[in-house]
């Protein structure tokens, strides 16, 4: 009796054991379930899931580790193994497939209806309003090319004028002028360095530069106090043009067509009453000390 009791205790023991590792191997597939769905959206988030199988492979085993399935169990474990790894891997890529169609499909219905937008766009505009067409490529054409400004920088010192012809865009020079380019032409006097007349004939030069290049625009920047400007007086006497090969008189006609934007002035003179400090005040201020201190009395 006793024996027959003892098996029927391992018997229900054994049976209690099966039951709860049945139970948690439903848990662990609930949770396997929740994980898989919570990973398909592999685009958002990037997993390793090599190691995640791993881990729920083991939990796998040892839930279902009964006494008769002991003896193939590394058999099995291999099977398994690759065979939820290989499920992953088609997951992986239909999924990522299925997102690619899914943005470029978008992406082709985005660019149709701005295309669809804008022809109607212009049909409706075409249709109201006359002669559409060509004001839009009367615009076009105006502001095809960029418009080239050009910075003239006139600097004066000890009575001196210097001329820089620059472009905006580049920041180069195109004209570099200085009152020694013409001392060659006048005896190579120095005083004819600060003379009036170099100045006035540098800026007939510039002039006659301005009619043959045609420079349209342009801004003025002037350093110190500026002397004798002559651009807007019509040259004299007349001159020859080499591009077009025809003699150009302004007294009939002025062709200077140049459009200043700006007159910027850098350093130029104060005409009110302001205090400067002189040098060797500092010197001043000791030789007073020592006078007062070494005062000889009468």
């Amino acid at each position: 009796m006793k024996n027959k009791k003892k098996k029927f205790l391992k018997k229900i023991t054994q049976l209690l054991l099966i039951r709860n590792r049945f139970k948690k191997f439903k848990n662990i597939k609930k949770n396997l379930m929740k994980k898989t769905n919570s990973r398909t959206n592999f685009w958002k988030k990037k997993y390793t899931y090599k190691r995640i199988i791993r881990k729920t492979n083991m939990q796998f085993f040892l839930a279902i580790n009964y006494n008769f399935f002991q003896i193939n169990i590394s058999w099995a474990k291999r099977k398994v193994f690759n065979a939820t790894y290989f499920k992953y891997i088609k997951l992986i890529k239909i999924n990522n497939i299925r997102f690619v169609r899914q943005i470029t499909f978008y992406n082709k219905i985005q660019t149709r209806n701005k295309k669809k937008k804008l022809i109607d766009f212009l049909k409706y505009y075409s249709s109201v309003f006359s002669n559409s067409f060509n004001n839009i490529m009367f615009f076009f054409k105006k502001h095809k090319k960029k418009q080239s400004w050009y910075k003239l920088i006139l600097t004066f010192r000890k009575n001196k004028m210097y001329l820089n012809l620059q472009n905006t865009l580049n920041n180069k020079n195109y004209l570099y002028l200085t009152p020694g380019f013409f001392v060659k032409f006048f005896e190579k006097k120095k005083s004819i360095k600060k003379n009036k007349n170099t100045k006035i004939l540098m800026s007939k030069y510039l002039r006659k530069v301005y009619i043959v290049s045609k420079i349209k625009n342009q801004i003025i920047l002037i350093k110190n106090n500026p002397i004798f400007l002559f651009l807007n007086l019509p040259i004299i006497h007349k001159f020859y043009d080499p591009l077009k090969k025809e003699i150009i008189n302004e007294k009939k006609k002025p062709q200077f067509n140049t459009k200043t934007l700006y007159f910027i002035f850098f350093k130029n003179q104060d005409y009110c009453f302001n205090k400067k400090k002189k040098i060797g005040r500092i010197k001043r201020k000791i030789k007073r000390k020592i006078i007062l201190q070494n005062q000889i009395p009468d």
